[in-house]
This record gives C-alpha cells, sequence and structure tokens, in this order.
C-alpha cells in the first residue's frame, strides 16, 4: 500500500476514535483487566475482558520495542500505532485468555489496551497496568580461579540469592529453593569438640538466599574424581498470589588437577570466613591453630624454665587438629592424608603443590632422640636421647617443638614459615601427619 495511503488510514482511524468513543451506548463500553496483578518474565499474563456480545476486540500489550503495524480484522489495510503493542486477539465478547510475556520484556509496568470493534465501529479502551516481575537466582559466594561462575568444588561453600526485579517486591515475597544431590547446612571443625556435620532444615530452603554445602557423588568420591557433574539448583517465588520459577544449573567437581582448588584451599583459606581483628588470620582453622601458638609459645622462653610444662598440650592440640581435617576430607570424598617425611623432598604435584616455599627438599629427618630406638644426640631442654625416655607429654611436646619441628616449617618456608600461614601448605598436613603417627602415637604406645 503507498505511503500516503497508511498516513490516510492512521488519520482516519484516529479521528473515528474520538469520534466514535463519544457515540458508543453507555453500558456497552468494553472493559479489560489483567490478573493476576503481578505477572512473570517469560511467562503470561492473564488477560480478562468484557465487552458487548457481538464485538470483536483486540488486546495489545506494549513491549517497548518499534513502533508495530497491526492489521484490524474487519479493517482493509493497516493502522499504525502511536506506541508500540503486541496483539492478542480477536476476542469474542467475555472471553479470557493468556498472553506471552516476551523473552526481551523487561522488569516494570506492563500496559495493556483493549480495541474493540463494534458494528462497524472502533472503540479503545481505557489502559491497565500490571507488573512484569523477573526472578533469576545470583550467586553470592564468589568462585575462586580458575572455576567458572556457576562451577562448584565439593567441601566449598556455596551460596545463592533469588534476585525479584523490581526489588522493592523482594520483601513481600516468600522463597522455596530446590537443590538435587547430597548436600549439609554446616559443619564445626573446631578442636573443642568431635567433627560435626548439621543437616539442612526445611526452614533452611525458604529463605531468599540458600548456603549450603555441596557433598559428592558417590563416582566422586575417593579414589574417583569424575566431574564436573550437572546438579540444579532451582527457586520458585510466591509473590501476591503471582508465582514464579527461575533454575541454574551447576557444575559440581572434586578437583584433582589444579593446585589452587584442592581440600585445604577450602577447608582452611575459602571456608568460614570471620572478621579479622587484632592481626589474627581470616578463617576459623587459621585463627584455631594460631591462637593456641600465640596463647602457649610465650611458654617456653627462658627455654627449660618450670613453665614450659604449660606446653604439654603441643601435641595432643596438633593431634585433634589433624582428626578434624581428616573427618572433613572424608565427608567431602577427598583421599586420607598421607604421612611426609621432611627427611625426604616434598611430593609435587596438584595436590602437594603451594607457592612461595623456600625449598621442597627441607631434608630434615627426624632426630635419634624422638625415635624408639634412640641416638647418640641428646634433646635440647630435657636431654633425652629416645622417645621412651621422655617422662610426660610436657618433654616430649617441649623437645619435639625446638628444634626439630620449627626447623621443618623454616626450611620449607613461605607460609609455613609463621603460625598464622602454616595451615595452608598442604605440607603442613602431611609434616604434621608424619610427626602424630611417629612421635606422639608411637610414644603413647608405650605408656
Amino acid at each position: 500500500m503507498p505511503r500516503g495511503s497508511n498516513a490516510a488510514m492512521r488519520r482516519l482511524a484516529f479521528l473515528a476514535v474520538a469520534l466514535l468513543a463519544a457515540s458508543l451506548p453507555r453500558g456497552q463500553e468494553p472493559s479489560l483487566r489483567l490478573a493476576p496483578d503481578l505477572v512473570a518474565a517469560p511467562g503470561t499474563v492473564e488477560m480478562h475482558f468484557a465487552a458487548p456480545p457481538d464485538a470483536h476486540a483486540l488486546v495489545l500489550i506494549t513491549d517497548r520495542g518499534a513502533d508495530r503495524t497491526v492489521v484490524l480484522p474487519g479493517i482493509g489495510g493497516a493502522l499504525r500505532l502511536a506506541q508500540p503493542f503486541a496483539i492478542l486477539g480477536p476476542l469474542r465478547g467475555g472471553a479470557a485468555a493468556t498472553v506471552p510475556v516476551p523473552q526481551a520484556q523487561p522488569a516494570g509496568p506492563l500496559h495493556a489496551q483493549a480495541l474493540v470493534l463494534h458494528r462497524g465501529r472502533l472503540w479503545f479502551d481505557a489502559v491497565a497496568t500490571a507488573t512484569v516481575v523477573r526472578l533469576s537466582i545470583q550467586r553470592v559466594s564468589r568462585p575462586r580461579p580458575p572455576q567458572g561462575e556457576w562451577r562448584v568444588n565439593v567441601g566449598q561453600h556455596l551460596e545463592v540469592r533469588a534476585v525479584l526485579e523490581p526489588a522493592p517486591l523482594a520483601g513481600a515475597a516468600t522463597f522455596t529453593w530446590r537443590l538435587h544431590g547430597p548436600h549439609l547446612r554446616e559443619y564445626r571443625e573446631d578442636v573443642a569438640a568431635p567433627f560435626r556435620t548439621v543437616a539442612m532444615q526445611p526452614a533452611d530452603y525458604r529463605n531468599q538466599d540458600l548456603a549450603c554445602y555441596l557433598l559428592p557423588a558417590a563416582i566422586q568420591r575417593h579414589p574417583f574424581a569424575i566431574g564436573p557433574l550437572p546438579r540444579l539448583v532451582a527457586v520458585r517465588a510466591d509473590l501476591r498470589g503471582a508465582r514464579f520459577h527461575a533454575h541454574r544449573l551447576l557444575e559440581v567437581e572434586r578437583n584433582t588437577r589444579h593446585a589452587d582448588l584442592q581440600a585445604e584451599d577450602f577447608y582452611v583459606e575459602y571456608n568460614h570466613v570471620e572478621a579479622q581483628g587484632h592481626g589474627m588470620p581470616p578463617t576459623r582453622v587459621l585463627n584455631e591453630h594460631a591462637g593456641w601458638h600465640v596463647q602457649h609459645d610465650w611458654l617456653l622462653f627462658p627455654e627449660c624454665g618450670p613453665q614450659v610444662r604449660g606446653f604439654a598440650g603441643f601435641l595432643d592440640f596438633h593431634h585433634r587438629f589433624q582428626e578434624r581435617f581428616a573427618a572433613w576430607r572424608e565427608t567431602f570424598g577427598f583421599p586420607p592424608l598421607q604421612p611426609w617425611d621432611p627427611g625426604t623432598p616434598i611430593p609435587r604435584g596438584p595436590l602437594h603443590d603451594h607457592a612461595g616455599r623456600i625449598t621442597g627438599d627441607p631434608l630434615y629427618p627426624l632426630p635419634g632422640y624422638l625415635r624408639v630406638a634412640g641416638g647418640t644426640v641428646a634433646s635440647k631442654c630435657f636431654r633425652r636421647t629416645s622417645l621412651l625416655e621422655f617422662r610426660d607429654l610436657a618433654e616430649l611436646s617441649v623437645d619435639t617443638f625446638e628444634p626439630w619441628h620449627n626447623g621443618v616449617h623454616a626450611r620449607v618456608g613461605g607460609d609455613m614459615g609463621h603460625h598464622a600461614t602454616s595451615p595452608k601448605d598442604p605440607a603442613f598436613w602431611r609434616f604434621h601427619e608424619f610427626l602424630d603417627r611417629e612421635v606422639y602415637q608411637r610414644w603413647l604406645s608405650h605408656r
């Protein structure tokens, strides 16, 4: 159709609207109602339309897009609307229908309008307004390089949030989460009590945020590490009678390839972050280890004085410290800790590597006075020459701690060089596993 004909059609149509709206009999006016008041995008909005029984109508939905040409049934030509609309119809009077809300529809007001053709006359109804609500899932706890946004390691704290747009509506909503696959709410690792896990409760799935730790699938437990495997996390929001849904696929793995995504990284550095203060490290595990040493190390100065008796808990504390990590590793499917003899090089590979060490080969073997067979060199403080000569834990703890234990830490260097950071290094746990088995447990077994 020529451009001039379209312009003429527009002018005639809008003139007809002005004239015929006034001539439509009272009681015959069409009405339009949106139900419910809130609609999701993508999704549907329910339209209730009432008009004279012999009328035909179009319900027009704004989409904030470009101007759109609408072909009216029963009228030749086309009418270019002043505002952009999408079409529903034609509908006979008294009908109700659901209208798809396009994916591109942004959150915010949604406008609808009825266009009525009644006995050859055209009439526009008043505009009705609803709100397009979008529900999405966002990750709160940040991924660790080189993970992607939605890749999660077993044993890593996961926190996701249901986000409603427009934001002010979120406070009036109730949320229900679903997370496929095994997971738990929390665990306790401090040495004051046995290691324990805390299961999720129904109330934990009814908050705007969902926080948990992902447990491995059977094929991700040591000696297997199949993955990453997909897991669905989904949320439903109920808001003023309307219901919205969103979901995400997580990629869950037990990483065996990258040195910064191992058990020590999550257990020591990433999980249970606490507020820093007074120079203490930022996680619960680091705080507990540093706190013990801050409280007790002063008892060794001056060395061999009577106050060293207060240092007797050194071996017992680290035994329980090791036990908690061993239980955590078993819970999340990691291989058991293997001891490392510091008289040999530190093993290489993703499970053992750590940045910043001075050396991987301290070559500082267990001295003879800490062995059952004994040796010719006496211990520094109590002058013992055999493990079996130590009369109590205070003596054994002091002469284990200095110089041999401290010497291993210093020779490895880096994080191992200070009690506030040493548990970050995988060598710490393997060294203390060796110390626990070869010194503490052997001494206890001969009591």
